[in-house]
């Protein structure tokens, strides 16, 4: 339990570690949790009957550990996939609610006493909610709409520290008199598609979603910023000991938000970056002159046949939701040919610089990555493949990133 509840603080309490790294070791500490303890429920149930002491389940104690039981596989059934995305509300107040329920619960249980366990981790949970809604900056926010499913989000410079890494991202929350219960209700993580350099506003780009309305006649809690990728991440871009290296970048709609920075850090370092960006409509090229990118290869999959299909970009209504179909990347029914590879009147229309190209039609991931090898003239030792976007894109990144002997590293914007 002091595990469990340790991985899950915000920021990372462990030096020079993110705690989107500790995240997957919390889920599954968790999930074995759950079956330690339904085995052991249903192993001391058996034994009652058995023995003919079913009495013995109402005593307080043990029908404590029963509660505590229930409560874990209620738990376990609100984190399934279909379910936390479809209703994500439901499952963090679940999830954050039974965390308190379950510490005085499991402390009256278990024999010996364990208080002084049950003492710290209520500490520790006091801590972090004391430190989420104590050191939270309220803010209004500036929306500007960009497309029907795209908008940029920005707020003042001043609510951030002088220097944040690259890549970073906040956590935005209801305030205390939107939510009658505003203790339990979940942030919702957005990432930091500006630098710390900028000097005026810090702008996020953001699918709108049903789930959390961003508005801007409200405020809302701002937390963070917490840094997404690892702390020597770019310590191993800029190893000497591979001197000629290649970088490309593939983002999938707003994952264009990690994708910039990255870039924009890269380039300055002296890398040479290419930019893929995959976008559902033409209206989302507004965003290459918002964030200063002079070099990209656009993909717009609006003049495809059949476009809702896409599998590398996420559906419009419900955010962070994809299909659960399967699908081929080689499939022509999700990977058309380009339907034109000109940039018509889209660089006066957008004020693009001649470094993007705009196709229309779908992207093809393997072809790419394997053009790019080719012309970047680099051994397999040198390429990054760097991907940010759904989990489907993520992984059709990585999967041919390895083939390539590609060093991959993924960015999921997933809940």
């Amino acid at each position: 339990m002091p595990a469990l509840y340790f991985l899950s603080l915000k920021p990372s309490p462990i030096p020079r570690e993110s705690y989107l790294r500790l995240m997957p070791l919390h889920i599954w500490l968790g999930r074995l949790l759950v079956i330690i303890s339904t085995a052991h429920g249903v192993l001391y149930l058996v034994y009652f009957f058995k023995m003919g002491k079913q009495q013995n389940i109402l005593h307080f104690a043990n029908f404590a550990g029963v509660v505590i039981t229930a409560g874990f596989v209620l738990t376990l059934l609100v984190s399934f996939y279909f379910i936390r995305h479809r209703n994500h509300e439901l499952f963090y107040k679940t999830h954050l609610a039974f965390s308190w329920l379950c510490l005085p619960l499991l402390a009256y249980h278990a024999r010996p006493r364990v208080w002084a366990v049950t003492i710290l981790l209520l500490v520790c949970i006091g801590g972090q909610l004391f430190q989420r809604h104590g050191f939270g900056q309220e803010s209004r926010l500036q929306i500007q709409k960009i497309s029907r499913h795209t908008i940029v989000v920005s707020l003042p410079r001043k609510l951030f520290p002088k220097y944040f890494e690259p890549g970073s991202h906040i956590r935005l929350s209801p305030t205390r008199e939107s939510a009658p219960v505003w203790f339990l209700s979940a942030s919702h993580p957005y990432t930091i598609a500006s630098l710390s350099a900028d000097e005026d506003t810090v702008q996020l780009v953001v699918k709108p979603s049903r789930r959390f309305k961003l508005e801007e006649d409200r405020e809302y809690i701002v937390h963070g910023p917490y840094p997404s990728l690892s702390y020597d991440f770019f310590v191993n871009m800029y190893k000497a000991d591979k001197p000629l290296r290649r970088t490309v970048i593939i983002a999938g709609g707003v994952g264009i938000s990690f994708a910039a920075p990255i870039a924009k850090t890269l380039i300055k370092m002296n890398e040479r970056v290419k930019i893929i960006w995959a976008v559902r409509s033409k209206a989302d090229l507004g965003l290459i002159k918002i964030l200063g990118l002079e070099d990209a290869d656009v993909f717009v999959s609006s003049n495809a046949n059949d476009q809702s299909q896409d599998p590398f970009l996420q559906p419009v209504e419900l955010q962070d939701t994809l299909p659960s179909s399967g699908f081929d990347a080689a499939d022509p029914q999700y990977v058309g040919e380009p339907i034109s590879d000109e940039l018509g009147n889209e660089a006066t229309e957008f004020g693009l610089k001649e470094g993007i190209k705009v196709t229309y039609g779908r992207l093809n991931i393997e072809t790419e990555l394997k053009e790019f090898k080719a012309l970047a003239d680099v051994d397999s030792g040198g390429m990054w493949v760097i991907s940010c976007g759904s989990r489907r894109l993520v992984s059709e990144c990585s999967k041919w990133g390895r083939r390539l002997g590609a060093t991959v590293h993924e960015e999921v914007y997933d809940i």
